[in-house]
């Protein structure tokens, strides 16, 4: 943030200096605890198997070979 201070001539406001405290603890604790769980989820429980993110016609085609027949 300080960086960006410098190049865009802005003066410091309350606001600012305040996010420039959070947002360290934002980057640094915060994101990498939530980065830690979601791996650690889909490591062990493989969440993502079920999830809806890609068409149904393709998930079929991609789970027809381990089960052995098409999956609705």
């Amino acid at each position: 943030m300080a960086l960006a201070f410098v190049l865009f001539s802005r003066s410091p406001s309350f606001f600012s200096l305040g996010a420039a405290f959070i947002f360290p603890f934002y980057q640094g604790i915060y994101m990498k605890c939530a980065r830690f769980f979601s791996y650690s989820s889909e490591i062990l429980f493989a969440t993502s198997r079920r999830d809806d993110y890609v068409p149904p016609r393709v998930r079929r085609s991609l789970f027809a070979d381990e089960v052995g027949k098409v999956v609705s």
